[in-house]
């Protein structure tokens, strides 16, 4: 059983039932497949993932409408469910294949299969809040940058018992870069982004950027520490390219410093 609000899914023969907590009453029922086991919410409350340990499959539900949107097929014999603080991923521990599958709550998709010991039966998602190196304002700050340990811990019997650990983008918004490459690299005021070393001459810079919300900042390309070019960077990503003059540059003589009053956060950058 899991809870949304004063919504609870039940999942019972080959269905799942939607109570309402205040009228203690079946207000809808879901047909899944096969036996359907372990339920998981994502944590804004709007899908629902069922295991179904027969037909090794996860069926996912739109709480809208109660209304199943996909199927997403995952190891032998499912067992158990849980999902990322983010909503972004969903581990499935399968009892049969001795593995776990990631799934992509955005695209349905596995994008990951780890095998783990024999016969895991539970999935449990944790995270060390308190060893978080800064920490978010409010949710609704995209400019906090959180580095936090978390870990994916699967149970299985006693002989087998092995616990994966697993960096995993958590905590709303706040996210640490180290578990996602491809989140945006923050660039205080004053502060330089760090070029990559390869190539070692350089004649473009490619890269996306955005500030806080209702800001703007200016990025500046030093060429033998003498600015080159402004470039105005607003609250929307937008992509950016530096094309230098003449010949290629030497990677060392060049540098992209942040001279406005608010943080800068970079997407993807690369060179040429």
């Amino acid at each position: 059983m899991n809870i949304i609000s004063t919504l609870a899914y039940v999942s019972n023969a080959n269905k799942v039932s939607v109570i309402d907590t205040g009228t203690n009453t079946v207000i809808d029922t879901v047909v899944a497949d096969a036996y359907p086991t372990g339920i998981a919410i994502t944590p804004n409350g709007n899908f629902v993932y069922v295991i179904n340990n027969v037909t090794n499959d996860v069926t996912v539900i739109n709480t809208c409408d109660n209304t199943i949107i996909a199927n997403v097929r995952v190891g032998e014999f499912p067992i158990a469910v849980a999902i990322t603080p983010n909503g972004k991923f969903a581990y499935v521990a399968n009892t049969f294949s001795n593995t776990v599958s990631v799934i992509n709550t955005i695209t349905l998709e596995i994008v990951a299969t780890i095998r783990v010991g024999n016969f895991p039966e539970g999935v449990e998602i944790s995270c060390d809040i308190n060893n978080a190196t800064s920490g978010c304002i409010e949710s609704s700050n995209l400019s906090c940058n959180c580095k936090i340990c978390c870990t994916v811990k699967v149970a299985g019997v006693v002989k087998a018992k092995k616990l994966v650990q697993i960096e995993v983008p958590v905590l709303r918004n706040c996210e640490s870069k180290q578990c996602c490459p491809y989140e945006g690299i923050p660039v205080a005021p004053g502060k330089s982004y760090p070029l990559p070393i390869e190539p070692s001459e350089v004649s473009k810079i490619k890269f996306a950027a955005r500030t806080n919300p209702g800001m703007t900042s200016r990025f500046t390309a030093f060429l033998n520490v003498i600015p080159y070019t402004f470039t105005t960077v607003t609250e929307e990503l937008k992509p950016f390219e530096i094309n230098l003059p003449g010949n290629p540059y030497p990677i060392e003589n060049i540098s992209l410093k942040n001279l406005g009053k608010s943080t800068i956060y970079v997407y993807k950058l690369t060179t040429e």
